[in-house]
């Protein structure tokens, strides 16, 4: 196979397991199956995909206007070859109309004889099938498809990938053929490895790359993930640090698996590596710091409305000992309307919340957008931590109504 694009699926141990491939746990679970007969390790995996823009065009109007696209990837290998043998397959990618119906059905009924001749109360007389209906399929979705291209994918996690082959009534709504390969790569890699350092919507921080020789393509990997790295390393927080360290682990391994092909450029790794376990401890110090104040200022909002309910209840308990009293019986009045009208209250508390956030950067600088900013970023934390600012104001609010009550029972003896 004439490699045209290379790149590189991420790995920490160099070394990629061939039997989970196929398997796509994240918003669209792929359909698959991976079985290994007569020393021979059988692929078959199709996920539905959806692409914010469409692959295909044909004059004017989209092509497939909903976006949502069928991948298919159809793989083999030679156990028997050594440990290093690669994957070799075809990847395709069809639109609704040519996966639905007769396509979706002969791929799915393979997948269940690749799944049933694993089963060894099932796999009687099925082995000798196996290979027949994987060629079957392959041959099927390479006929069938928009467009598709062969890959062979190594151990170490190299993939070179060929040409893209378009059909012929889809070439005309190609834009660009990049675009196409890159999105089979999306897809390949997606059904190769784990998210286990990003989410699976953000896959692209590796691309695919021209195999115009062996060195360029890697230095852009390595970019890749160094950019990310420092790109994690900016934010305050100890998720991304930790995210940051696993980048580093993989551009290590990919060093480790490009140092036979030449020369690739130098990075202080121990260096990185010290700086986010720094930063890693620096925050989870800030993090405890933080929740043993909302510990704190928690239990003081909850003694503050206890105490405020309880003086609310003799107040309302005596109230027809001192209605005469304006004052108790407006504030009683009050309290109850704002009690029976829950969602009042909770929008007050929201919107002094908002001017007590602004009133406290006011010394700063009122006029900046870092307020927003910030102030939007507390909200964005709101269902992981106590709210800070919420439970400050819930404070004032409760010292206000108790000092009301006291000062209404006072009055009245």
């Amino acid at each position: 196979m004439g490699a045209k694009y290379k790149s590189w699926i991420p790995t920490a141990t160099c070394r990629l397991s061939f039997r989970i491939v196929g398997q796509s746990i994240g918003k669209s679970p792929s359909i698959w199956a991976n079985v290994v007969q007569k020393e021979r390790r059988f692929v078959i995996a199709f996920q539905k995909r959806n692409l914010s823009d469409s692959l295909f065009r044909l004059g004017p109007t989209f092509f497939n206007e909903e976006g949502n696209f069928w991948f298919c990837c159809v793989a083999s290998v030679d156990e028997a070859g050594g440990p290093d043998t690669p994957l070799v397959g075809t990847i395709s990618v069809f639109t609704r109309n040519r996966w639905k119906g007769a396509n979706e059905r002969f791929v799915n009924r393979a997948i269940d004889l690749l799944r049933r001749s694993s089963d060894p109360q099932q796999a009687e007389g099925l082995e000798d099938y196996v290979a027949a209906r994987h060629k079957r399929v392959g041959r099927l979705v390479t006929d069938e498809c928009l467009a598709f291209a062969s890959f062979t994918l190594q151990r170490n996690g190299e993939l070179e990938l060929s040409s893209v082959h378009i059909a012929e009534d889809a070439r005309s709504g190609v834009e660009d053929v990049d675009v196409l390969a890159s999105q089979l790569f999306f897809f390949l890699k997606d059904i190769t490895h784990k998210h286990q350092h990003h989410h699976d919507s953000t896959d692209t921080i590796i691309g695919l790359y021209h195999a115009t020789d062996d060195l360029t393509w890697r230095r852009k990997v390595l970019f890749a993930l160094y950019y990310q790295i420092t790109d994690l390393r900016r934010w305050k927080d100890e998720r991304r640090y930790g995210n940051a360290l696993g980048m580093l682990a993989y551009a290590k391994a990919f060093v480790v698996a490009s140092e036979t092909k030449g020369p690739l450029p130098f990075f202080f790794n121990d260096g990185i590596e010290a700086s986010l376990h720094a930063a890693q401890d620096n925050e989870r110090s800030n993090n405890a710091e933080i929740s043993k104040r909302s510990d704190s200022e928690r239990n003081l909002i909850i003694f503050f409305i206890g105490t405020s309910l309880s003086l609310l209840g003799l107040a309302i308990a005596f109230e027809d000992k001192f209605q005469d009293a304006s004052p108790s019986s407006s504030f009683i009045r009050i309290v109850r309307y704002v009690y029976v009208n829950i969602d009042l209250a909770l929008a007050i508390v929201i919107i002094t919340s908002v001017l007590l956030a602004i009133y406290r950067r006011l010394p700063f600088d009122w006029r900046s957008w870092p307020l927003i900013r910030d102030y939007v970023r507390a909200v964005h934390i709101f269902p992981k931590h106590v709210s800070v600012l919420t439970t400050r104001i819930l404070a004032v609010v409760t010292l206000y109504l108790t000092y009301l009550s006291v000062t209404t029972i006072l009055k009245m003896l």
